[in-house]
């Protein structure tokens, strides 16, 4: 662990009763845990965290401390917040980025990194979540940090478009889409990642594939299954969902479509999933 600036030791302020959003301050001690670190949310490697890892935002306005988060948008963005006589926060592995301090009242500042100010998202109800992600509000745009930035341009995560999300249609709500939307499908003799969709199968039953170096694959809010991967050849992994392998239906007319929902082919049923699902007993969804 190193530490920013000066000191090894300072007392922080999370947030501030006299700014009208509650109070707590907590010893960053030199030693665990520290004030700042990196985490992972979901898909998303190396995001900054505060010391209960709880992630962290910036709003894409206010680069070089130029504050428009005020008055009722810190009820939302509660500010990261420290007194005003500290010179330094503890830093876990892999903050890299410069930390610095805006004042925000007489007694208490608000911590900034790579000269944005940073804060909490009120919508995130605990640890390594990432509902504040690409929110437009306040002026700008919500991201969360890089953690391993060291420039301003590179501290605000880009958002990416989720390989995996959740959708609903004119019949079915919350049902696990592809990164246009499209339904997905999974065959109901497959579940442990047994493959009999294979050959002309796939020329109807398209595989959601990966290369074999893919790194975890990007998932959108409401996407709470366990993501996993199959062998499809030497360089090819399909994307897995709760064991079940997944799939898109050639017959499908558009983003709104669900038109292979129920179909009986290739030795099983083929069904759409639930984003939410968290079991292979949960994840196929029974047509109406």
């Amino acid at each position: 662990m190193r530490i920013a600036r000066l000191t090894a030791r300072v007392a922080v302020g999370a947030v501030a009763a006299s700014m009208g959003f509650g109070a707590l301050v907590v010893d960053a001690s030199a030693t665990t845990p520290p004030f700042l670190q990196s985490t992972n949310v979901k898909a998303y490697p190396g995001v900054l965290a505060n010391s209960v890892s709880r992630t962290l935002y910036v709003l894409s306005t206010e680069k070089n401390a130029t504050i428009h988060c005020v008055r009722h948008c810190l009820t939302t963005w509660p500010p990261l917040l420290v007194k005003s006589s500290t010179k330094s926060v503890t830093l876990g592995k892999g903050v890299s980025g410069k930390i610095g301090f805006v004042k925000r009242s007489s007694t208490k500042k608000q911590v900034t990194y790579n000269s944005y100010p940073v804060y909490i998202y009120s919508g995130d109800s605990g640890a390594m979540q990432s509902n504040g992600e690409g929110i437009s509000a306040d002026g700008g745009t919500w991201t969360m940090v890089h953690a391993s930035s060291t420039t301003a341009t590179g501290t605000p995560y880009a958002r990416i478009k989720p390989m995996l999300q959740s959708k609903t249609t004119y019949y079915y709500s919350g049902i696990l889409a592809n990164s246009s939307f499209r339904s997905l499908y999974l065959l109901s003799t497959e579940s442990g990642g047994t493959i009999h969709c294979s050959g002309t199968c796939t020329g109807t039953w398209v595989p959601l594939e990966v290369s074999s170096n893919t790194k975890p694959v990007s998932i959108g809010p409401n996407v709470d299954g366990t993501i996993g991967f199959v062998s499809r050849g030497a360089s090819t992994y399909q994307i897995t969902f709760n064991t079940y392998p997944v799939y898109r239906y050639v017959g499908d007319s558009g983003s709104s479509s669900t038109a292979g929902e129920g179909m009986v082919a290739y030795g099983g049923t083929w069904y759409l999933l639930s984003a939410s699902a968290t079991t292979a007993a949960s994840t196929p969804v029974l047509p109406y």
